[in-house]
């Protein structure tokens, strides 16, 4: 196996055991030249304009203000702003005949990252190679059977929508799309060092998109065309709303409009947000947050607000500050003039106007 290798001298050791006169030397040039004739040939490859790409996810580190759900490994403050050290992935999509390099920045490797990335890649090239080269992940290949592979539905989708065609390295190898892998640890240390800082990964990624000079510029006409409309990666799930006009998605509890209670709606989680589609047609947009965390909008409540002053008062700080102007300076004045409790019940007769 790889790491239970048999080693020049463990050989000779064996050897010298069962009473071979043999020097370390011979064995050791035995070893080398056994290992030189069994060792792969690597093909030079020649690439043609339009006909491939390469694709494969790195890990990296960014500071953004806003983590979207990537996983934070620490917490930096800098002139007055707190920014969030994450572990995102960088989805690199190479044309090795002319070195385009197309990328996104994630806050995780999933599937709905992956076929994202790969619609933002073909926008930005303006169209869509012949063949991709991947190697077995899982967003891709669902199990290995065989010398085939079984592929995930949602990446048979990808793929028939832009029509191209998957092709995959052979399994355990590292070397066989070795054009994007040593591109990927090049892009770490040429652009991502010292570490870039952003408002979000999107921004990040915005100011990392590169000029294409005129020769990478012709491979660019030999693409096919785009289809009409973009693939669309979200992925779609039924979820019920609760009695509090919440939901539940991918960990993070977030609220509807309160007519949605206990009703099922359509939800479209995309890598930075999430839809969430009444049967009526009303549409909530939620940005994705770490596991655990809520994302309540108290203007999804302004009707039951608006009947329940001790509820207003309670919720009044974050309430106020999601209306905004006037409704800020209105719960102060009204705080200035009134007990909270009171202050609390005139502004139940302003939602009464307003929701």
């Amino acid at each position: 196996g790889k790491k239970q290798r048999l080693t020049a001298y463990r050989a000779f050791v064996l050897l010298t055991a069962r009473g071979v006169d043999v020097g370390y030397s011979i064995v050791k040039k035995l070893v080398v030249e056994e290992r030189r004739r069994t060792a792969e040939v690597f093909v030079p490859l020649t690439w043609h304009k339009g006909e491939a790409a390469l694709v494969d996810f790195f890990e990296v580190l960014i500071d953004v203000e806003e983590p979207l759900g990537a996983r934070v490994e620490s917490t930096i403050e800098t002139d007055g702003v707190t920014l969030y050290r994450v572990r995102a992935a960088l989805f690199l999509m190479r044309l090795p005949a002319s070195g385009i390099d197309v990328l996104s920045l994630y806050p995780r490797q999933d599937q709905v990252c992956f076929l994202d990335g790969h619609m933002r890649a073909f926008r930005q090239l303006g169209g869509v190679p012949s063949r991709i080269g991947y190697d077995n992940l899982k967003p891709a290949v669902k199990k290995l059977v065989g010398n085939g592979r079984q592929l995930q539905q949602r990446f048979v989708a990808l793929a028939n929508h832009y029509r191209f065609e998957p092709v995959f390295a052979r399994p355990y190898t590292g070397h066989d799309k070795g054009a994007v892998e040593a591109r990927g640890k090049g892009f770490r240390g040429q652009y991502l060092t010292p570490i870039p800082r952003g408002r979000t990964l999107l921004d990040v990624a915005a100011d990392l998109v590169l000029d294409l000079d005129e020769h990478q510029q012709d491979e660019v006409r030999h693409l096919q065309p785009l289809p009409a409309v973009d693939f669309d990666a979200r992925r779609h799930v039924v979820a019920s709303v609760s009695s509090r006009s919440v939901l539940q998605v991918d960990g993070v509890t977030c609220s509807v409009p309160e007519h949605l209670a206990r009703t099922d709606v359509d939800v479209f989680a995309g890598p930075f947000a999430f839809d969430v589609v009444g049967r009526d047609g009303t549409s909530v947009t939620h940005l994705r947050a770490a596991f655990g965390s809520k994302r309540i909008d108290y203007r999804h409540y302004l009707k039951t607000l608006s009947e329940k002053p001790q509820a207003v008062r309670q919720v009044a700080s974050t309430l106020v500050a999601q209306l905004g102007e006037p409704f800020s300076s209105t719960w102060r004045s009204l705080l200035d003039e009134h007990d909270p409790i009171d202050a609390a019940r005139v502004f139940c007769r302003v939602l009464r106007r307003v929701h």
